[in-house]
């Protein structure tokens, strides 16, 4: 049976909330599980008047959280001893992400005060301890830090570059599983504390980012008191722990909370403060976002993800992690190009494995219906049956789901009822429709031969007159152009898309049909 670590935690209200009488909106719970699992878990509502009951969002987050931990723990994890890391990870990614989201819509749901999900906003910070790893999920601000015996600080999960100027990811959001961060670290000898903090902590060290690491570097050295060196951790009635939350609420004015554990059989290596830290942060793409954050997006644009996928599994030969989570697949918008980033071991990409995957990023059966609150997409075309057997075959059936698809823009929903769309290319590959902010790749003009799908254009629309659509040209080549106002398109430039015309692009005639719906 592994050591239990001892679990502290405080909540100061800020002064501002003070002021206004407002309460508390912070909230932690942890919990001892069987099998010597432990959880801890922080959420700190949004507050301001969108966000009127975000005190019982946060409450309500909290019981999700442990909640889902403790049915995971009973159903899953009792059935897969020893744990494998990079399975809790892949399961923390999806299943628990989903869930959490899922009985804290239910909570909130059940209050008389309930109008809507972001009355109750609110981010959350859990970490859950098993034998040999520790899972860390994180939606939204806040920080969790390792402190470990030799004084490293780690933040295992960075700073989302989205997110300025007070904005924060939220349970309240229509895909907020997507925006929960899941990293694993192996449960080491040397780790001595793990700290959650709500961000009246970080904004109380408004210079840097990183400067909340002398609080925890605070928190966890030893102090005399009686003339008798105690651990911080453990004196929590000597009012350390309240002490400094009351200090640092005092600069924030914001409500201030930090759950912790300390490990019993490690003790630091320094006595003191040093002058400067050492300060590890995790790392993942700054300016990339896993696909996940991007499947509210219209199904044309999730047909190109999927398509991106499979180029990303060709780019690799084939070969994927043993356990490939949706969030382990990121988009670099820029280049409209996705890269596969996942720890663990890798093997051949089964096939029907990937179909599932892509089936999720298509229609997300499981979670569709709660996560748009009801409005679900009817579109009878969703389907790649029966399975495909090969990376080429799959490519090519999502080719022709798209050359199916139209976008009736009086019900605004993908239908496949035949009619000709609105606005269309026809090319030596067929026809295909064309959507606001979509994009043209190379197989809309050409049967594939190989498996390079290069990116030909981007179809935009005028910011002050909607009915003048026009399209980008990102294939590096000069476009020639028949019938049109102008008779050349160079890269970067766009074309102005007009009933009849002809653009050649690489050589290939391509035809513009527009139809007043």
């Amino acid at each position: 049976m592994q050591t239990l670590w001892p679990i502290s935690g405080a909540s100061i209200i800020g002064s501002a909330h003070i002021r206004k009488g407002s309460p508390n909106q912070d909230a932690y719970g942890f919990k001892n599980l069987s099998g010597g699992i432990q959880v801890l878990a922080l959420s700190d509502g949004h507050g301001g008047e969108r966000h009127l009951y975000s005190d019982l969002g946060s409450k309500a987050a909290i019981e999700a959280a442990i909640e889902s931990v403790q049915d995971y723990a009973l159903n899953t994890v009792a059935n897969q001893l020893p744990y494998n890391e990079a399975k809790l990870q892949f399961d923390f990614e999806g299943h628990v992400s989903k869930d959490i989201q899922v009985r804290w819509l239910q909570k909130i749901q059940s209050s008389p005060a309930f109008e809507d999900a972001m009355q109750f906003g609110c981010t959350l910070l859990l970490c859950v301890k098993f034998d040999k790893v520790i899972v860390f999920l994180q939606l939204g601000d806040g920080k969790i830090a390792v402190v470990y015996t030799n004084g490293v600080i780690y933040y295992p999960i960075p700073r989302d570059m989205r997110y300025e100027n007070n904005e924060t990811a939220s349970l309240a959001q229509t895909l907020a599983w997507a925006e929960m961060k899941v990293v694993t670290l192996s449960n080491e000898g040397d780790i001595h504390a793990i700290f959650l903090a709500s961000d009246g902590v970080e904004n109380a060290y408004p210079e840097d980012y990183y400067d909340d690491a002398y609080f925890y570097m605070k928190l966890a050295l030893p102090h005399e008191t009686n003339n008798v060196t105690l651990p911080k951790l453990d004196v929590q009635s000597e009012g350390i722990l309240h002490e400094m939350l009351n200090k640092a609420s005092q600069y924030s004015k914001d409500d201030t909370t930090v759950v912790m554990w300390h490990n019993p059989e490690n003790t630091m290596q320094e006595t003191t403060v040093p002058e400067s830290l050492q300060i590890w942060m995790g790392a993942y793409p700054n300016y990339w976002l896993p696909i996940a954050c991007h499947l509210d997006k219209a199904l044309n644009k999730r047909i190109d993800y999927a398509l991106l996928l499979i180029e990303a599994i060709q780019r690799d030969e084939g070969v994927v992690p043993q356990y490939l989570s949706i969030k382990q697949i990121y988009l670099d918008a820029d280049r409209s190009r996705l890269e596969i980033i996942a720890p663990g071991d890798r093997e051949p990409v089964v096939i029907e494995t990937l179909y599932a995957l892509i089936m999720q990023m298509l229609m997300l059966p499981d979670t569709q219906e709660f996560l748009e609150f009801g409005k679900t997409l009817k579109c009878d075309c969703l389907s790649l049956e029966p399975i495909p057997d090969t990376l080429r075959h799959m490519k090519r059936k999502l080719i022709a789901m798209k050359q199916t698809l139209r976008y009736d823009y009086l019900s605004q929903q993908f239908v496949c009822d035949g009619k000709p769309s609105a606005i269309s290319i026809t090319a030596s590959n067929g026809h295909f429709a064309l959507f606001f902010d979509s994009d043209i790749y190379l197989h809309q003009l050409m049967p594939l031969v190989g498996d390079y799908d290069g990116l030909i254009g981007r179809v935009i629309q005028h910011a002050k007159y909607k009915n003048i659509w026009g399209m980008v040209n990102l294939s590096g080549h000069v476009w020639q152009v028949v019938g049109g106002k102008r008779l050349r398109i160079d890269p970067g430039m766009t074309l102005t898309l007009i009933d009849g015309i002809t653009v050649f692009i690489h050589g290939i005639p391509v035809k513009i049909r527009i139809i007043n719906q």
